[in-house]
């Protein structure tokens, strides 16, 4: 590969991935896999938590352009300069921005009720001396995961 050619795909972030270090998994053996600290099983893909919601989700509001424009003509028009009455600015703004800060409340909770529903699917694991049925969540790697015909099954498996 050409000296061009890698600044070209180091310019689109193909070019320097850190190589990383050889990995051991032990199959059934969590305490020696313990200590690659290694993610755990837990689905989630909700954007906002209580905490959270409005700041996040106003900051992404007025991200969009025509928001932060409505948002300075609805300032202005507090103004005595202003030949129209401010609420005929500020209801509107404050109509759209409701309304989608509620769509997007509603969309986030439809996505913690399937996260949910996702880590709280059971599984058979075998543990100690027998399989035993556990929740997605609690899965760790290194783990022997039984699948049957017609269940559900938790991804990256290592089918043998």
């Amino acid at each position: 590969m050409s000296s061009d050619q890698r600044t070209f795909w180091e310019k689109l972030g193909l070019g320097n991935e850190k190589v990383e270090a050889e990995r051991h998994l032990f199959v059934n053996d969590s305490a020696r896999n313990s200590s690659y600290k290694f993610k755990n099983n837990y689905v989630e893909t909700t954007k906002y938590n209580p905490v959270t919601f409005f700041p996040r989700a106003l900051y992404e509001q007025f991200s969009r352009l025509g928001n932060v424009y409505f948002l300075l003509v609805s300032i202005l028009s507090t103004t005595e300069l202003s030949p129209v009455a401010p609420l005929t600015t500020v209801l509107p703004l404050m109509l759209v921005l409701g309304i989608s800060l509620m769509k997007e409340g509603i969309e986030d909770t439809r996505r913690y009720r399937g996260d949910k529903t996702v880590n709280e699917s059971e599984v058979l694991v075998f543990r100690g001396d027998k399989f035993k049925k556990v929740q997605w969540q609690t899965i760790k790697v290194g783990e022997i995961v039984k699948v049957t015909r017609d269940s559900g099954f938790p991804a990256d498996l290592l089918c043998i």
